[in-house]
């Protein structure tokens, strides 16, 4: 395939499906672009099922060490797509969000984020899973689950207080409020600003991975290496962590107790979207 120049990077290899956008820029690092810009980059079971597949597929290809996961347009993840409301599945093994969040977990890869703009629900739980976060200053995170009538999921009831604080955890989980991309600099969620738009963006990143391990013998290896053994009594707690919460919402979502939320958060999100960012702040 003839190589790809966009935004300062080159493309080796790029594929488009179901609602995502695959660029690999070299032979270490992948990028993942949620490409559902109509609807503010939110997940749809279709788009969940790809980026695990993507992230599956990850675990076998030897030359590849990074993955860098973005969003298409002035949004990053708008989070569940809340057209249909939330689906139950009787076995959680069949539910496309479950195997979604099993691959992040599970990802062998240094998992890079570069939250290009607002990170809501999903968007913003799925950052406490990767390795590395980068965020844009228009930025900002909000995880309204008691909006929608449900509950946590992600093992962030379990996850964001150890990364942010309790206090600060409970004012986004029970109150409804939101961090900006400084406020999660300061308290962890963030490990760098960046003061650019999102392509050069990308090219700083991935320069500064390649740059980390240029020179060095057998380098890569090492690097996954020490992810595993950060991680390593971490996945299991978590998955459990995450089946509770799957527990809970699924008796909210069996009683029709979300359903009128869900119908008041999606009339929200469409009519006054350029006005999120202005609701309370921590």
């Amino acid at each position: 395939m003839k190589k790809l120049v966009e935004g300062g990077n080159t493309v080796l290899c790029r594929t488009a499906e179901n609602g995502l956008v695959l660029d690999r820029l070299n032979p270490s690092v992948l990028v993942i672009k949620i490409s559902r810009a109509e609807v503010r980059n939110a997940l749809c079971d279709a788009t969940y099922a790809a980026l695990a597949a993507a992230l599956n597929d990850a675990k076998d290809d030897e030359g590849l060490e990074f993955i860098i996961l973005t969003g298409d347009g002035d949004f990053f993840c708008g989070g569940m797509d809340l057209k249909n409301g939330f689906k139950f599945y009787d076995d959680v093994q069949d539910n496309p969000v479950y195997r979604f969040m099993c691959s992040i977990v599970e990802c062998p890869k240094v998992l890079i984020a570069l939250v290009n703009g607002p990170a809501i629900g999903i968007g913003a739980t799925l950052l406490l899973h990767v390795d590395l976060v980068f965020a844009l200053r228009s930025a900002y995170f909000w995880i309204p689950f008691i909006r929608a009538g449900i509950v946590p999921e992600f093992a962030s009831s379990k996850v964001l207080p150890e990364v942010i604080g309790h206090a600060a955890a409970a004012k986004m989980i029970l109150l409804g409020q939101q961090l900006t991309a400084e406020e999660a600099f300061q308290r962890g969620l963030v490990g760098e600003l960046l003061d650019c738009e999102q392509n050069l963006a990308v090219a700083k990143i991935a320069q500064t991975l390649r740059e980390s391990l240029e020179g060095i013998p057998h380098a890569g290896s090492a690097l996954l290496e020490s992810k595993r053994l950060m991680r390593l009594d971490r996945v299991d707690s978590v998955k459990r962590t995450i089946l509770l919460e799957f527990e809970a919402v699924g008796r909210r979502i069996a009683s029709g107790k979300s359903a009128d939320a869900v119908a008041a958060l999606r009339y929200q999100m469409d009519h006054q979207s350029g006005q999120l960012s202005e609701h309370a702040k921590l």
